[in-house]
Order: C-alpha cells, then structure tokens, then sequence
C-alpha cells in the first residue's frame, strides 16, 4: 500500500449490511411478531451447578476460561491455556459443548462466549445451559450481547460495590423469544453478517492504521531522505534558544492569559485542539510563557511528539518548553517538523528517565544534531511542502475513523434488529 494513496474501501461487506440494516428500518419496528413471547430468563436456561477441584487430574488438563480470555462485546474466545497452566487451585464450574459462558463482574463489558468444548470456568462466570427445546444456543448468545439486556444487566448490577450481576437478577430479565426455528433462523444471520461486520472493520482498521503512519513516514522521507544527507549538520542548539520567561503567584501580572498545557496537544501532528482562559491574578502555581511564532515542546514522554507553533502569546504547564528560533539560520515550522520526527527521538536516545516517567531534558534537546538545507528559503519551501502532505493525512486519518466508527456501529444494530423482529 502506497503511504500516499489508501484504498477507501472496508470491503463488500460493509455496503452489503448496510442495505440490509436500510431495508429492516422501513419495516414495523413497533411491536415483537405475534408469535413471540416474553420470558423470564431463568425459565429457559440454567446454571450450571456445583464447583470441581481443577487440580485433580481429571479436570487440571482441561481449558480454563476467565473473562480475560473473552473479547469483549464480540462473543469470541481468545487463547486459552489449561487450568494446571494457569495454576488453578480454587473450585471451578465444569462446563460442556453448547453451554454458553457469561461474565457477571462488570457487565458493561460484554464478556459472552458460546463453547464447543467441555473446559472450566471461572467462579466470576456463569456457565449457562439453554434448555434445548426452547432456546437455541447461538441465539442466546447474541441475546445477552444485545444492548436491552446489558442496559438492565449493568443497570441491576450497579447497586452493588463491585459492578457484578447476581443470578436471581440474571433469571429475572424478559427475554424476547421467538419460536425455536425461527431463534436458529436469526442466529444463522446473525452469525453470517457480524462475522461480515468484523471483517469490514478489520479492513477500515488497517485502512486508520496506514493513514495515521502517513505522518511519520512523510517526516521521514523529508529528515533521512538522500536530500538530507547532502544538508549541512548543526546543533539544534545553533539554531534555537529556550524562551524562559515564568510567571510565579503573587506577581503583578494582572488580567487573563490563554493557557495550552500538553492535553491541548494532538500528538505527532502539532496541531492544538483546545485552551483555557486563566486569571493571571489568581495563579496557584508557576506557569511558563510563550510568545506567538516561538515552538512549545512537551518533554514529557516525548515519544507523543506534542510539539507546536504558537499562534498566539500566553501561558503552558510546566511540562513543556518555549523555543526561539533565530530566523537569520533556521525556518520555525522545519524545525519543529524535526522535532515531531522519528530522526530527533532516535538523535536524542530519546529519554533520561526520573522515577517511571519519560522525559528529556533542555540540554539533550539543544545537543541534537539536525541536517538542515543552507539558506532558510529552502527550509521554508521544504516545511511547506511537508505541511500540505501531513494536512493531507490528517483529513485522510480523520475520514477512516469516521468510517470505522459507522462499521463499529453496526453490530449493535444488527442486533437490535433481530430482537426486535425484523431480520
């Protein structure tokens, strides 16, 4: 896939669901079909009873399931290691093929998993046998993944201190049940378009991915480029000086100050997307200052790369430095491009480390060398060109994630239109 060229298609299967999802709407969504009925939830499944050692040898062999092995909201199992790997010692449920396995702790998380092997579960689990003549398996998987009954689920389970759904509220809820066949008539679409839902989204994933790379890739095409290295090396520290103006409370300052702390950073883009208005008379700690045009950098955990060209004169948080660049040697928006790339972090060994917090300090960012063209002119044409290329794939990043925020979208409406009668 070319980095600067993306295919804007998540597949078939998203067009192909979505004129499904547009044909249900145009059907009666007001009430569930005649032959539908409301049950309590424990009159069509049980619990399975009784809790077995997995530590003697009939069971230590046997897959253990946790809710960590669930992916949450999807129904699908993640690797699973047996209970002697695990090191299992307390009771577990013994559960068999077509038992479906529910997660009571949290709920919101949707953990469910329909089995097709004999294993054991987690005692935070329900391990939930559909009566057979009246519920099919599948079906009622994709029932307790639906969002009716996860609202009431987290609803009820929230009464407690720990977010955990006990049984008599689990068999409590009304289930919509349609006639055995026509749960096995649903369970197969359901089963046919959500595994379509997941592959579209995969492909609008690696679509998000590929657009959020563009920008390092663009940086470093333009710093480690063949160009580069016929550029003249300097310290960066030749070319920009700390801006350390600070105001302290109790200074005189009076009136109000935009304030941008590293919260109000996009990462890697140098763009900012907020601020706040401060009063500078009512400061309750020390706020360095930025004048318009200078570079602010964060250097906290400076692998973000929250690094950007101030638009106008105010006030950072601490965690950030204010740069001059000297405009006789160096183009303001090339060395800031510079100090977003891959190049600088590698130049720089990247962080000195206090306590668990990445940083770098004042001295390794002005000890960096940077490869920079002779006459700021070039700088100038060379960061303009970049800017309109990393524009570029920004709008890119922003259009895949709308389009896999529609895909994620459609599962839950899958599913709302089973239950509902009109799939």
């Amino acid at each position: 896939m070319r980095i600067d060229r993306l295919d804007w298609r998540a597949g078939e299967e998203h067009l192909r669901i979505i004129r499904i999802m547009n044909k249900a709407r145009t059907r009666n969504c007001g009430s569930f079909p005649a032959d539908w009925r409301m049950v309590a939830l424990g009159e069509v499944c049980d619990v399975v009873s009784g809790q077995v050692n997995p530590t003697l040898p009939e069971y230590r062999n046997l897959p253990h399931v946790n809710g960590q092995n669930i992916e949450s909201g999807t129904g699908r199992l993640l690797d699973v290691s047996t209970a002697a790997e695990d090191g299992m010692t307390s009771g577990k449920y013994l559960f068999a093929p077509g038992d479906v396995l529910y997660s009571k702790l949290r709920p919101y998380l949707r953990k469910v998993v329909l089995v097709d092997f004999q294993g054991v579960c987690s005692a935070d689990m329900y391990p939930l046998r559909p009566h057979p003549d009246v519920l099919d398996p599948e079906f009622f998987k994709w029932l307790l993944l639906s969002d009716d009954f996860t609202t009431y689920a987290d609803g009820e389970s929230r009464r407690a201190r720990m977010p955990k759904l006990n049984r008599e509220q689990l068999f409590s809820w009304l289930a919509p049940l349609p006639p055995l066949a026509e749960q096995q008539r649903i369970a197969g679409i359901l089963k046919e378009q959500l595994a379509a839902v997941e592959r579209a989204r995969a492909a609008a994933q690696d679509q998000l991915d590929a657009a959020n790379a563009l920008p390092a890739a663009y940086l470093r095409e333009v710093f480690e480029g063949e160009h580069a290295r016929t550029w003249e090396s300097r310290r960066l520290g030749d070319l920009i000086t700390r801006f350390n103006h600070i105001i302290h409370p109790g200074d005189p300052t009076k009136g109000e100050a935009i304030f941008v702390g590293l919260e109000h950073i996009e990462p890697n883009t140098g763009r900012r997307i907020g601020s706040l208005t401060l009063d500078l008379g009512s400061l309750t700690g020390r706020k360095p200052t930025f004048k318009k045009g200078q570079i602010v950098y964060g250097y906290l955990r400076p692998y973000l790369n929250k690094v950007w060209i101030a638009e106008f004169d105010g006030c950072s948080s601490v965690d950030q430095f204010a740069f001059e660049v000297n405009c006789d040697v160096a183009d303001v928006a090339f060395v800031a491009a510079f100090l977003r790339s891959e190049t600088f972090l590698r130049r720089s060994a990247v962080v000195t480390t206090t306590g668990q917090l990445p940083r770098i300090s004042i001295d390794e960012i002005l000890a960096v060398q940077i490869d920079v063209p002779s006459t700021v002119a070039e700088q100038s044409r060379i960061a303009s060109n970049l800017s309109a290329r990393l524009n570029h794939a920004i709008a890119v990043a922003q259009s895949c994630q709308s389009q896999t925020a529609d895909i994620s979208s459609l599962a839950p409406a899958l599913l709302r239109a089973a239950f509902q009668g009109q799939l």
